[in-house]
């Protein structure tokens, strides 16, 4: 296996640990009471449990948008073709997924 496989492989493996913490911060904001609107009331915004589920949002995308910022242009191409093959499957395997 040659060092730029590695790398990729190293990368793709952090990204996904990346997107999981997001995705996980996503999840908790999102068990918050919305507003007609869709807005978290400000009632809510200043209580502890909701500041400190934001702040574990922004460390999360922070920490996924500084990663990506340094990685080469390749691996986010290879990666993006991996994820629009892998929903091309899903779409041919699932009719249900009709546009």
């Amino acid at each position: 296996m040659s060092s730029t496989e590695t790398d990729y492989a190293t990368y793709k493996k952090t990204v996904e640990l990346l997107e999981e913490n997001l995705q996980r911060a996503s999840e908790a904001l999102k068990a918050f009471p919305r507003g007609n609107m869709g807005l978290v009331p400000d009632d809510v915004k200043s209580t502890d449990e909701f500041k400190a589920a934001k702040l574990d949002y922004d460390k999360a995308h922070n920490a996924l948008r500084n990663y990506n910022q340094d990685v080469p242009k390749t691996f986010k191409r290879q990666r993006s073709q991996e994820r629009r093959e892998a929903m091309a499957h899903k779409a041919v395997d699932d009719p249900s997924m009709d546009r």
